[in-house]
């Protein structure tokens, strides 16, 4: 997830978290935080994997997702109303 749709929609409890910014030393309780994408996706890759899940998601924004296509296996498109 970026840091844009961290900051607007905050903490999905209902999974392993990696967030994405370019910031370093940006914080959260829970959230395991990489500053590039490749490091992103090794931590998603890895807990993926311990906890036995088969795929890892990108979620928002834009361009976190323009970054992440060539990646991508397949693509779950979901839009919400603006708050």
């Amino acid at each position: 997830m970026g840091r844009k749709t961290f900051d607007s929609i905050g903490s999905l409890a209902t999974a392993d978290e990696h967030r994405r910014d370019r910031r370093a030393g940006w914080r959260a309780e829970g959230v395991v935080v990489a500053t590039d994408l490749p490091t992103a996706f090794a931590l998603g890759f890895e807990d993926a994997l311990r906890n036995g899940a088969e795929e890892v998601m990108v979620i928002g924004g834009s361009t976190l997702y323009s970054q992440s296509l060539s990646q991508a296996a397949r693509i779950i498109s979901r839009s919400s109303p603006r708050l």
